[in-house]
């Protein structure tokens, strides 16, 4: 599993926090500084922080997805699950980062986002396949106050059930949409997007207030098998890659000073924040 926590891109490195901040110290860490920039003793886990991989304000988009997700893709093709999930703040940047600028439909028509990228890549990286046959299901389904929604059913906003089978594991009873081509997958990843929760924040004029689950899931079979040599001419290669952008964090304050409605805001803030 793979987690984008990105600052909006262009925007600051060092984010503020009370009386403390934060900003790229290189690469692989992050140091909490004073609003002044006098850095802090280095305690890791406390004003120190080591990832894999941190971007500056200077990073693209193309660069975030290059380091953090591409190769799950080509692992996904080849038959490998995974997941892509953008965590964090609201208002910094996780869905530009994922769907690009504007809606999906808009940023694959000018910035593209890491959602783009990824559909862009399966059909790049399928291509490489010629003699295989390939079956792609896409299902969209978003986590709002504990309930679970279908955002690809005609139903809006079809609240649907979960199931768990002790070999399968846990499943989600959402509908499937066959996907051929990038310009049909990307037209109904903007339909589930378009029926997504937002509502005005303290921080985003426009904040996604529930959890999407975009599942994308590929059906591979060789066509080139030697029977002579004992393979399963029926084998079929089955791998899912899940892309989640998870609903901006509010604090109980901002909640309070933004809420028209404040019960139903502060139920949307506890349960987006449920560990």
């Amino acid at each position: 599993m793979r987690g984008l926590n990105v600052n909006e891109l262009g925007g600051e490195t060092i984010a503020s926090v009370g009386s403390r901040s934060w900003k790229v110290k290189d690469e692989k860490a992050c140091i909490q500084t004073t609003n002044t920039g006098e850095s802090l003793p280095k305690k890791l886990g406390r004003t120190y922080f080591s990832f894999d991989r941190v971007f500056d304000e200077y990073a693209t988009t193309k660069e975030v997805y290059e380091e953090s997700s591409s190769d799950l893709v080509k692992s996904f093709v080849k038959g490998v699950s995974g997941s892509i999930v953008a965590y964090g703040q609201t208002g910094s940047g996780k869905t530009y980062t994922m769907q690009g600028e504007g809606s999906i439909k808009e940023g694959a028509a000018g910035k593209n986002g890491v959602i783009q990228m990824v559909v862009q890549d399966i059909f790049s990286e399928l291509a490489n396949f010629p003699i295989s046959a390939f079956l792609i299901r896409l299902s969209v389904i978003e986590v709002y106050n504990d309930e679970i929604r279908d955002l690809l059913n005609d139903s809006s906003q079809k609240k649907v059930t979960t199931r768990y089978d002790s070999k399968l594991g846990l499943s989600v009873d959402s509908s499937e949409e066959f996907v051929t081509d990038y310009p049909g997958m990307i037209d109904l990843f903007n339909i589930a997007d378009s029926k997504r929760i937002v509502r005005r924040t303290e921080m985003n004029d426009m904040s996604s207030r529930s959890h999407a689950i975009y599942r994308i899931t590929l059906e591979k079979k060789d066509l080139d098998i030697n029977v002579d040599e004992g393979k399963d001419d029926e084998a079929v290669q089955v791998s899912t890659l899940n892309i989640l952008d998870l609903a901006g964090f509010d604090s109980v304050q901002t909640v309070q000073k933004s809420a028209k409605n404040l019960n139903e805001t502060q139920k949307e803030g506890i349960n987006i924040n449920k560990r």
